[in-house]
């Protein structure tokens, strides 16, 4: 090369070299790569149906989750990843992770309830019946309802017995009839009575048999046939205010007269003779309905 000038060759060699450091980090060392990112866009805060609801979520690639929401009408319809093991009508509950210790397991919130509607080949579709629950609400305040990536498991199933004990009700004589000294051979309700019969007998009304005894029991006292026949008419008249006043179905009431068969143990104490003239109401036990 002479006087500066580059031969045409030399040319070459130099634009060569240039094109290369644009590649480099300027040293001709080794080329520094560029990564890629993509960014997906997010939806505006007021998002229309069209987008999806989703989260981010870590799942085995077994495990049942929403893979799709559509929205029809007024009801939000689910597409479901799997369709083993699943039935229609059944009902799942869509779980989300929360984790409020870092160090914990995570814990997963019920976000809503499904309800099967058709199993297809490798899918199946699911209406949404509970979007959202208490506890996702506290959870998550952003989303609290079902979104796309929930799990999907069976609804938990909890029995427990009811066992209802079946009410019985001792009513005194002088507390609903009027005085037999006063009006003999009477067996009607006094006034203040019938309120009292009427309040107590309330409890029997969602009883689940089909009958209701009204037992009249009388002291010892006088002939046992005429305490027979009086205890009976007393019965009578409780069935047939029963029937009157609250609404009994006539064939669900039976009425028996037992006089003194059944007497109070220490009748000779202050009192007892009182307590024996009684009228006792109690659910048939050897009819009783399991609900």
């Amino acid at each position: 090369m002479r006087h500066g000038i580059l031969k045409p060759k030399n040319w070459i060699k130099v634009a060569f070299c240039i094109s290369l450091a644009g590649l480099t980090n300027h040293s001709l060392g080794d080329i520094v790569y560029k990564k890629l990112v993509i960014v997906e866009p997010t939806p505006p805060h007021n998002a229309p149906d069209r987008y999806e609801r989703r989260y981010p979520q870590r799942r085995r690639d077994d495990a049942l989750v929403i893979s799709r929401i559509d929205k029809q009408t007024d009801q939000l319809l689910t597409i479901l990843s799997s369709s083993e093991g699943l039935q229609s009508g059944s009902i799942l509950e869509a779980q989300r992770p929360s984790r409020l210790d870092e160090r914990a397991e995570p814990l997963w919130v019920t976000t809503g309830l499904l309800k099967v509607e058709d199993i297809r080949p490798g899918y199946a579709i699911a209406r949404v019946l509970e979007d959202s629950s208490f506890d996702s609400s506290l959870h998550f305040k952003e989303a609290p309802g079902v979104m796309v990536g929930d799990r999907i498991v069976p609804q938990t199933t909890r029995i427990t017995q009811n066992i209802k004990i079946l009410p019985t009700l001792t009513l005194l004589y002088k507390d609903l009839f009027l005085d037999p000294k006063g009006f003999p051979l009477t067996f009607e309700l006094s006034s203040e009575g019938l309120e009292n019969l009427k309040e107590q007998a309330k409890i029997f009304l969602g009883a689940h048999s089909p009958s209701l005894l009204i037992e009249a029991y009388t002291d010892t006292e006088g002939d046992r046939q005429s305490n027979q026949m009086e205890s009976y008419q007393r019965a009578l008249t409780i069935r047939q205010t029963l029937i009157d006043e609250l609404g009994f179905d006539p064939d669900r009431l039976i009425a028996v007269g037992l006089g003194e068969s059944e007497p109070l143990e220490e009748m000779n104490l202050p009192g007892k003779k009182a307590l024996a003239r009684r009228i006792v109401l109690k659910v048939n036990q050897n009819e009783v309905r399991i609900p």
